[in-house]
């Protein structure tokens, strides 16, 4: 509910720009439903499916779910993780930047007050 396309150019040496478009919403039937994070795709693969890359603490960022497929970084051999590298560790913080500013953006439309949560 309530889609949007976020554009993330991550920052790769020595590499062409890459772009990734990164859908991000609430997942139908919040807030009842406590489920969020992101699924991860690696050439149409899901990797990491539900990611929480937000803290959960007074629920900030609950329900809040997104897709994306980051080509530039290498999945763990047996595909059911990424290398732990610094450009996965800069896409973790972007991806909790962008849970954080969707939800004070658009968590009054599902029913949260943001007022009462910091």
């Amino acid at each position: 509910m309530y889609r949007e396309c976020v554009l993330y150019k991550p920052q790769i040496a020595g590499l062409m720009e890459t772009s990734v478009v990164t859908t991000i919403g609430f997942v139908k039937g919040a807030p009842d439903i406590d489920v969020q994070g992101f699924n991860v795709y690696h050439k149409n693969r899901l990797i990491t499916p539900f990611w929480k890359v937000a803290s959960n603490s007074y629920g900030k960022g609950r329900g809040v779910v997104g897709i994306l497929e980051v080509n530039f970084i290498k999945p763990t051999h047996d595909k059911q993780d990424f290398e732990k590298s610094v450009l996965y560790q800069r896409l973790e913080i972007r991806l909790k930047d962008m849970t954080y500013e969707y939800w004070d953006l658009h968590c009054h439309r599902v029913g949260y007050d943001n007022k009462k949560i910091t």
